[in-house]
């Protein structure tokens, strides 16, 4: 089944009845783009230069352009989104192998989260502080 989407010379017809729309240069519509979830489609026309009848012409023109989808049958869909909610308690907050999200954690990506991080430095910094003798020399190895 064919639509106005299909044949954009049905949305360039459209305009014909909008009187400020220019009759030369004609009317032109292009298919654009083939998304996921919707065809874009490139219209073009003439008009009086003054931004008054710009404006005014560009409303005409989107309203005609709404009135052909919907005598095709060809409804405007509505915007879907997801959104993915990951666990944020102290516990796992920054830690990608540890969070819902949908995906898995790259094992071999050396990441961690802030707080991990901060907590190692000061254990090692501790470790290192109890790493020396009565003396003050340094017995690690």
């Amino acid at each position: 089944m064919r639509h106005a989407v299909h044949e954009p010379g049905h949305i360039v017809c459209a305009l014909a009845d909008i009187a400020d729309v220019e009759v030369a240069p004609a009317p032109e519509a292009f298919v654009w783009d083939l998304a996921a979830s919707w065809v874009t489609i490139r219209v073009r026309w003439w008009t009086d230069r003054r931004r008054a009848d710009v404006v005014r012409v560009r409303a005409q023109v989107l309203r005609a352009i709404k009135y052909a989808l919907d005598d095709a049958g060809i409804d405007m869909p509505y915007e879907t989104r997801v959104a993915l909610w990951h666990d944020q308690t102290d516990s796992v907050d920054g830690d990608r192998s540890r969070q819902r999200e949908g995906w898995p954690a790259d094992p071999a990506d050396p990441s961690e989260p802030r707080w991990q991080a901060r907590q190692r430095r000061r254990a090692a910094k501790a470790a290192s502080a109890s790493d020396t003798d009565d003396d003050g020399f340094d017995m690690s190895c």
